[in-house]
């Protein structure tokens, strides 16, 4: 599961410039497993929930992505700290979507229903 900076820097980089689909699917290759345990080993989450916040990242991936600007850093440095707020959001999201959830359940049941 390493991830080499320079390969990574440079994937990222042709990325910005030619939003090439095949650039981005080696991105996230390289970087799904990393993505996946983050939250299990960080945030001792099972499987589902490591599952669906992986989902809720890769989601937002690609913008997250072209806000990186290189520097003397390392990648994954970097993009260990937008997992943490990413995985702060998803928290976030999961309780709004709680909560909207026992305020309106007669609405979930009508969008079900559409």
């Amino acid at each position: 599961m390493l991830i080499e900076d320079k390969i990574i820097k440079k994937l990222v980089s042709e990325y910005k410039i030619a939003r090439s689909v095949i650039t981005f699917k080696e991105i996230v290759n390289h970087l799904s497993k990393y993505i996946y345990n983050y939250a299990r080993k960080v945030f001792g989450v099972n499987h589902e929930i490591a599952m669906d916040f992986y989902l809720y990242y890769i989601e937002r991936i690609e913008n997250i992505l072209l806000k990186y600007n290189e520097t003397e850093t390392k990648f994954i440095t970097w993009f260990t700290y937008t997992l943490r707020n990413g995985y702060l959001n998803y928290i976030d999201y999961k309780k709004r979507k709680e909560i909207r959830k026992q305020f309106r359940p007669e609405y979930d049941c009508i969008k079900r229903i559409a």
